[in-house]
C-alpha cells in the first residue's frame, strides 16, 4: 500500500512538472507581447519606445496574478516599465506616469556630499488621480496631496561610517524640506554593483522588494520612512 502511495505521488509529481514546463512562454509569444507592449506605450503616449528587456511571469501553479514585464525606453531616455497579468492577456499597466514626474526631481536632492558614492536617484509616486499631462509639467506644479511619496534610493560602495551617515542624514534633511509627508530614503552598502546600477535606475520595478532580497551580498541596509528624526534615532534605522 505504502509503495502504491508513493507510485502515485510521483506520477502527479512528475505530471505537475511537466505541465508547469509545458505552460513556459516560447520564443515567438516572448516576441508577440513585447511588440504588443511597445505598440501599447507608442499609441498612449504618442511616441517611439525602445524595448531594454523582456520579462516573461514565472509559470506554474495558482499563477494568474503573476506578470509579464517589459522594460522600455522613451526617446528622452525615461525608462519605464509595462506589466501585463497572465489572468488578463492584453490588458497592460505601466509607471511612466511616475517616471516622468521623478524625472523633474532629479535635481532636487544633492547627494555629492556622500562618501563612497556609487550611484542615488530621487523618485516621485503620484496619487492615481493625477493624469499625465499633469506630471508632465512637473511636480512643482502639483499640490502636496497630489504626490503620494517622495524616495530617495542609494548605493554607497563602502561602509555605514559616521562620516557618510552624517552625510545621508544631510540628504534624509533635504527630503523633509520638500515638504511632504511620506518619505523614503532607502540606502544599501557595499552591495554587488551591476545589482545596485539595476536597483536604483529603475526602482519601479525592482524596489517591489527588500534591497536585501534583491542582492544578499548588501552589508548593511538603512532604510527610513518618517519625518523629524534627531541623528541617533536616524542611525538606529541602519539594519
Amino acid at each position: 500500500m505504502k509503495k502504491f502511495i508513493v507510485s502515485i505521488f510521483l506520477v502527479l509529481l512528475v505530471a505537475g512538472v511537466s505541465g508547469c514546463m509545458s505552460q513556459q512562454p516560447t520564443k515567438e509569444e516572448k516576441k508577440t507581447s513585447e511588440s504588443a507592449m511597445l505598440s501599447y506605450l507608442s499609441k498612449k503616449y504618442d511616441q517611439n519606445f525602445s524595448a531594454i528587456n523582456y520579462i516573461p511571469a514565472k509559470r506554474g501553479f495558482n499563477d494568474s496574478m503573476n506578470l509579464n514585464i517589459l522594460v522600455a525606453k522613451s526617446e528622452d531616455g525615461i525608462l519605464v516599465n509595462v506589466r501585463e497579468r497572465l489572468s488578463k492577456p492584453g490588458k497592460f499597466f505601466d509607471d511612466y506616469r511616475n517616471a516622468v514626474a521623478s524625472k523633474s526631481y532629479e535635481d532636487k536632492i544633492n547627494y555629492k556630499s556622500i562618501k563612497n558614492l556609487h550611484l542615488a536617484k530621487t523618485y516621485v509616486t503620484l496619487s492615481p488621480e493625477v493624469d499625465f499631462t499633469s506630471a508632465e509639467n512637473g511636480v512643482s506644479s502639483l499640490a502636496k496631496d497630489e504626490v503620494f511619496m517622495v524616495s530617495s534610493i542609494v548605493s554607497v560602495s563602502g561602509d555605514a561610517d559616521e562620516k557618510t551617515l552624517k552625510a545621508l542624514y544631510e540628504v534624509y534633511q533635504q527630503l523633509q524640506s520638500l515638504g511632504y509627508p511620506d518619505i523614503a530614503l532607502i540606502v544599501a552598502f557595499s552591495g554587488e554593483k551591476d545589482k545596485a546600477e539595476k536597483y536604483v535606475n529603475n526602482f519601479f520595478l525592482y524596489g517591489t522588494q527588500p534591497w536585501e532580497n534583491y542582492d544578499e551580498s548588501v552589508k548593511h541596509v538603512l532604510k527610513v520612512n518618517e519625518n523629524g528624526l534627531s541623528f541617533e534615532e536616524f542611525k538606529k534605522q541602519l539594519k
